[in-house]
């Protein structure tokens, strides 16, 4: 997928774009960087009508090309260092719940699909 980023556009654009192509994934988008290892802030989450000017220093607009053996950590720190984007990779989990994946950044977006798929 081609995911295209513009300060015009406000949070909810980028996520409905990527759950386009990943739909058991989601994208969070979040006001202080991630740290490794842990999940982040409630408090600090961005909501999706904010546009994505707002939440970034930035401002460079362009396209970030994802694919499914992309790893997890690999998108969101490109996220980050391109487009200067706080972004965590959560996927869907039994019942509403949404799921970080905090433990094992290497795994891959396919693979992440897959564990949503195992428990759905």
């Amino acid at each position: 997928m081609f995911l295209h980023i513009s300060d015009s556009m406000t949070v909810e654009d980028v996520q409905d774009r990527f759950r386009e192509c990943f739909p058991s994934l989601d994208l969070v988008f979040y006001r202080t960087p991630n740290k490794k290892w842990q999940g982040l802030d409630k408090s600090e989450e961005v909501s999706p009508r904010e546009r994505i000017a707002y939440i970034r220093d930035n401002h460079y607009n362009g396209v970030l090309e994802i694919k499914s053996w992309h790893a997890v950590a690999k998108v969101e720190e490109a996220l980050n260092e391109l487009f200067g984007l706080n972004a965590q990779i959560v996927r869907k989990g039994v019942g509403d719940k949404w799921i970080t994946n905090t433990l094992n950044s290497n795994s891959t977006l396919a693979d992440q699909a897959r564990l949503y798929e195992a428990v759905a």
